[in-house]
């Protein structure tokens, strides 16, 4: 076994070749020049010069399996895979594969890794084929890495921020709550940030110590696709309690757990954060004056936001200021042919803070004040109004429409006038561009019926109308997709159907909302939807008590690739919608989901969680009536997860963990790459909770089975759960 790494420098780029394995590959028949292999390659972070690094090879078995990789002395890092193109469908089965490869140390500055994969395939007639792909993996070291040690962290800050870029920061007080802030991003859509919570101390002594501050981070184990390059930045502020002059050490902790399983946690890190407070100290004078600004569309910098025929658009007015604990003003609308809708409150700062507003004819007027503690103390604490702006019937959308703020009154806590701070330049108003529309069949509304003619005519092009042919890319990326349909899936979340419109009775079709399951995380509800086979898009409306809680989320279980699902808060409502993938496709049973409701730091659970409305269409867009709610409570599908092999690789013995949400029937095995099972594990009555099981590497006729790659799956209740193991005796 061969062990080395070399760079050659090109113009300034390192072009890098890394040597690990060496072995041979048995040549095989070449496959048709189109047949591309679908394989995601990236360095893995975090990036820092001189630390290891290793590569991240990704994909979606069944489709393509990643086998392992090896490299020649002197050639390119191979990776072996094993496809099957009938697999591939863009709505089938996605077991997430990766393997992660170390790649060596380097110093700073821009690489290009040179990776090979080579994949058998093998076609629907069982023949097989090879195909050879070259693939450039660029990356930058930079010469130092984030300025902590978590990861997904960029700033943590202890204390009250410092009033500009080049000032020191303000001085911990000791009779005083103290600031807690932390920051990061994410660099992909796998990743989501669930929360800051400060927990007690574990040391006990005579003198208080501050807590342990910890952040959860979900990332997505069970994704059905690869994740997606899109950076998001998360943020979080807290206030400690109080503590005497002295010299301090804080832990802070940031725990990656489970998306699927809250409960479930995949890692820890922490850090320790020292800081002091001093023996005494007065904060400096809150500033006099304030600033708003307007909220950018990142995606057209050009427009605040787009309003189409039917289709609303959303501005953000954000305010900040240190002193502003009451503003009232007036938004016009410049021509006034749109209104403003649905006026709140928005951001950190809003906490606390009660909104009153009055629709006018050209915009609306506004009061807002602050009636409960803030939550941010001594900090900047943003906050904002976020308004709806929609057409207006029957009249003509402008091309521009602008949003000012005018005759603004702010004041502080005692009532006296802050006010505006005085600008170089004055504040532009909002800019409201003419975009396209998701009013596919022209009732001057975006509802549910308007979806499933969408994705109708993404699924065949002679059914798309003629009129919306042109005008129909919501999200602006040049063209008409499945995101475009769930672009405008967002947009009817806000909106429903006029009582006016003829509808189809179809009294089969039920939702049933269950018992909701109170944890540690949060609370859990399962919600059925019955004739799935009758349903193209649909609108559900949950209410809950929005106060106790801080995230929610919902999970299409079963066959979610049928199944297109966006959810968000509005109103202080939960809102679901779902769409049907294929509408030319029927799908059988249930729509079964689970709403997820993560509890806010120090709220208790809450069980008043209820169906509020919904709203359904036919797969040919014609609105439906449903039968009355059912009282019966449906019985959740069974959730399994399945936990890593240790050891994996094995060389005798190797053990896993299947957890199980309730009682079943299950059945476990290990099978090879073709799918062929090797043993069954358990077949049987399985109870809730965890059960171990071992694998000693024999097959169900005792023989041993061969060094190579292998799956173990749980089945029950028509889900199913697989993770791989490898087995290398070193024969």
């Amino acid at each position: 076994m061969m062990h080395r790494m070399f760079a050659v420098t090109i113009a300034g780029m390192y072009v890098v070749a890394v040597s690990f394995v060496a072995g041979t590959a048995r040549a095989q028949e070449p496959c048709s020049l189109s047949v591309q292999v679908p394989v995601s390659l990236h360095v893995a972070p975090p990036i820092c010069a001189g630390q290891p690094l290793s590569l991240l090879a990704e994909a979606c078995s069944p489709c393509v399996q990643l086998l392992g990789w090896e490299q020649d002395p002197g050639g390119p890092l191979t990776i072996k895979a094993l496809m099957r193109p009938n697999d591939c469908l863009i709505l089938s089965l996605c077991v997430p594969d990766s393997l992660l490869i170390p790649i060596g140390t380097f110093a700073a500055g821009h690489f290009v890794m040179i990776v090979q994969v080579n994949a058998t395939i093998v076609r629907p007639d069982s023949t097989t084929c090879s195909v050879v792909q070259s693939h450039e993996v660029s990356f930058d070291v930079p010469l130092s890495c984030s300025q902590t040690p978590l990861p997904y962290t960029d700033v943590i800050r202890v204390g009250p921020p410092a009033p500009c870029d080049s000032c020191p920061p303000p001085p911990i007080c000791p009779d005083r709550e103290i600031p807690f802030f932390i920051a990061g991003h994410f660099e992909d859509d796998c990743h989501e940030f669930r929360g800051l919570e400060l927990l007690p101390s574990p040391i006990a002594g005579p003198s208080p110590q501050p807590p342990i501050a910890r952040v959860t981070v979900a990332v997505n184990d069970c994704l059905r696709r690869l994740c997606t390059p899109t950076p998001s930045h998360w943020e979080a502020r807290a206030l400690m309690p109080a503590l005497p002059r002295g010299d301090y050490s804080m832990i802070v902790e940031l725990q990656e757990v489970s998306l699927c399983d809250s409960t479930r946690v995949i890692g820890n890190h922490t850090t320790i954060v020292p800081f002091s407070v001093a023996k005494t100290c007065s904060l400096p004078p809150a500033p006099s004056c304030f600033l708003y600004a307007w909220g950018k569309d990142p995606s057209d910098p050009a427009c605040n936001t787009r309003v189409a025929p039917g289709t609303p658009g959303r501005l953000v007015f954000s305010v900040s200021g240190f002193a502003v604990e009451g503003l009232q003003g007036r938004f016009d609308v410049t021509p006034p042919a749109l209104s403003l809708t649905d006026l709140r409150l928005v951001g950190p700062g809003a906490i606390g803070m009660q909104l009153m507003w009055r629709q006018l004819p050209e915009g609306a007027s506004f009061v807002a004040f602050r009636d409960g503690p803030a939550i941010c103390g001594a900090i900047e604490c943003p906050w904002g109004i976020e308004m709806i702006v929609s057409p207006r019937p029957d009249i003509p959308i402008p091309a521009h429409t602008t949003v000012d703020a005018v005759d603004l009154f702010a004041t502080d806590a005692l009532g006296r006038e802050v006010p505006l701070c005085p600008t170089l330049v004055p504040i532009a108003p909002a800019n409201v561009c003419v975009g396209p529309s998701c009013d596919w069949n022209g009732d001057g509304r975006v509802d549910v019926r308007d979806l499933v003619l969408m994705v109708r005519c993404v699924r065949d092009s002679t059914s798309c109308p003629d009129s919306t042919r042109d005008g129909s890319d919501c999200n602006g990326d040049g063209a008409f997709n499945l995101d475009d349909v769930l672009c405008c899936a967002r947009v009817i979340l806000y909106g429903r159907m006029p009582d006016s419109v003829a509808t189809r009775p179809a009294p089969d079709l039920r939702v049933a909302v269950g018992v909701p399951v109170t944890g540690a995380a949060g609370v859990d509800v399962p919600v059925r939807v019955s004739r799935a086979d009758l349903v193209g898009a649909a609108r559900l409306a949950f209410s809950y008590p929005h106060d106790r809680f801080d995230d929610t989320r919902v999970e299409v279980l079963g066959d979610a690739s049928q199944w297109l699902q966006i959810s968000e808060d509005v109103g202080g409502q939960m809102v679901v919608g779902l769409i049907a993938a294929n509408p030319d496709v029927e799908v059988g049973g249930d729509i079964e989901l689970m709403l997820h409701f993560q509890l806010a730091p120090g709220q208790s659970p809450s069980t008043d969680i209820r169906l509020a409305s919904s709203e359904f269409a036919g797969r040919d867009g014609v609105p439906l009536a449903p039968g009355p709610p059912q009282t019966s409570v449906p019985e959740a599908r069974v959730r399994l997860a399945l936990s890593a092999a240790r050891p994996n690789p094995f060389g005798s013995t190797t053990r896993f963990v299947l957890s199980a949400s309730r009682a079943t029937e299950a059945d476990v095995g290990v099978f090879d790459l073709t799918g062929r099972r090797l043993v069954t594990l358990h077949r049987g009555p399985l109870s809730a909770g965890d059960h171990a099981f071992t694998w000693d590497g024999t097959t169900a006729d005792g023989s041993s089975a061969r060094d190579g790659v292998y799956f173990y799956r749980a089945f029950a209740s028509g889900v199913t759960a697989t993770r791989k193991l490898v087995l290398l005796r070193g024969r």
